[in-house]
């Protein structure tokens, strides 16, 4: 019980870690099924939502089996933070609340819009921890609204009993449907598809490590990609609506969520171990061929993304251990050497400008303003590339990039103040 309630603290502690404020008006689009909260800014999306929410409800509740118990609230938060995320809750009410920071991570979730994205990935979890079969968690609901701690009567009693469930099936399922409305997805992706395979080939991934959250790189990207994966091999045998409804099955243990192996063996007839090995056997089986590439003697080895950039005749870029300081690495083509500082530049393409190095980030530039823009070391905004995310600058100055504050439902890429096209790809050749 201890370790139950430990998961609850950090799970309030990681969620409210994400919320940050700013004094920004907001507009209310109310009906009987959804509230949509947004800023003037939001107006496009917002109606984007409205036309197309009606449908996605019936379709989902179809696939999981029921219908929220309550109105979803969903907020699209102010530019003003532009933070690459979202969060999905029950507490106090069914709300999904998505921030405008991600139109330029195409590649990496291999999808076309960020709020379509978010949409669908975040309101899946709604339906994931929403989900109250037992009469118990209906009764509590009813009479104390939603509320991620157990009433204690003789046992524990939960009014969510799906939010104790293990980080890759939740994960995984609202990266498997995020991947089913044509927008792309991350099963759609070649590098997601090779981290699963050199997980699964190096055996790192077993019913232990695939259930239990750690620290081994690539820590919880883990359970979204292979996650992903083991969900879309549930799919391929039993169906989507079929996975999809798990949740549902689930959600009848009201005093023991953590029964979920009987959940399994109930709706899948095969035990959770079981069908993790058998994911393992299948990936194996199906890229049997899988090559992975192992050079014997890297030039760097970094824990988070790699973003090359060429200045002159040199490359630079940021790599880290997450554990030390940041290293700037600068690679001379002639002469094949590398020279590593340490650096308190964020992580992201290194530019030059009149001698100084920027990256692109998204940072705090004020208490109440979180931004995309170039940050130098000492994490100041340069004032022009405010709410811009750079892909690249030409030789006499000119700014390519995507307008982080118009590219919430598409992205849209400029030079200068010039529209150039709607992005679906980020390493586009620019100057």
């Amino acid at each position: 019980m201890l370790k139950i309630l430990f998961s609850l603290l950090l799970f309030i502690i990681q969620l409210y870690s994400q919320s940050l404020s700013s004094d920004d008006n907001y507009k209310v689009y109310s009906s009987k099924n959804y509230n949509i909260i947004f800023t003037q800014d939001h107006k496009k999306e917002a109606l984007f939502i409205k036309e197309n929410l009606d449908q996605f409800l019936k379709v989902n509740d179809k696939s999981f089996g029921y219908s929220f118990d309550q109105a979803i609230r969903i907020v699209l938060i102010s530019n003003n933070i532009q933070v690459p995320n979202a969060f999905s809750t029950q507490v106090p009410y069914n709300l999904g609340v998505y921030y405008n920071g991600g139109a330029g991570m195409n590649d990496y979730f291999a999808t076309s819009s960020w709020l379509e994205t978010l949409l669908t990935h975040e309101m899946v979890h709604n339906y994931h921890t929403n989900a109250k079969k037992s009469q118990i968690s209906k009764t509590l609901h009813k009479y104390l609204g939603n509320n991620y701690m157990p009433v204690w009567a003789v046992v524990p009693l939960f009014t969510l009993p799906n939010i104790l469930l293990p980080t890759p099936l939740l994960e995984g399922n609202s990266v498997l449907n995020e991947s089913l409305y044509n927008n792309g997805g991350r099963l759609y992706s070649g590098i997601a598809n090779g981290m699963k395979n050199t997980l699964i080939f190096n055996d790192k991934i077993n019913p232990t490590t695939f259930i239990n959250d750690h620290l081994e790189f690539p820590y919880t990207t883990e359970k979204y990609i292979v996650g992903g994966f083991y969900m879309k091999y549930l799919a391929e045998i039993y169906g989507v609506d079929r996975v999809n409804s798990f949740f549902y099955t689930h959600s009848e243990h009201s005093i023991n969520p953590l029964l979920l192996n009987d959940s399994f063996k109930k709706h899948f007839n095969i035990e959770f171990d079981k069908s993790v090995e058998n994911f393992v056997k299948y990936t194996k089986d199906r890229y049997s061929s899988f090559d992975e590439l192992s050079p014997t003697k890297p030039l760097v080895v970094s824990k988070d993304e790699i973003y090359l950039n060429k200045i002159g005749d040199q490359i630079y870029f940021i790599s880290t251990n997450l554990k030390t300081k940041k290293e700037l690495n600068i690679y001379d083509i002639a002469t094949k050497k590398m020279i590593v500082k340490d650096t308190t530049l964020n992580n992201g393409k290194v530019f030059k400008i009149e001698g100084k190095l920027y990256t692109t980030s998204s940072d705090f530039i004020s208490s109440t303003l979180y931004k995309h823009a170039l940050f130098d070391k000492g994490n100041y905004p340069l004032e022009n590339t405010i709410g811009k995310d750079i892909k690249d600058i030409s030789i006499d100055g000119k700014l390519a990039y995507v307008d982080i504050d118009s590219s919430f439902l598409e992205t849209k890429l400029f030079i200068n103040k010039d529209f150039v096209t709607i992005q679906h790809l980020k390493n586009q050749l620019f100057f």
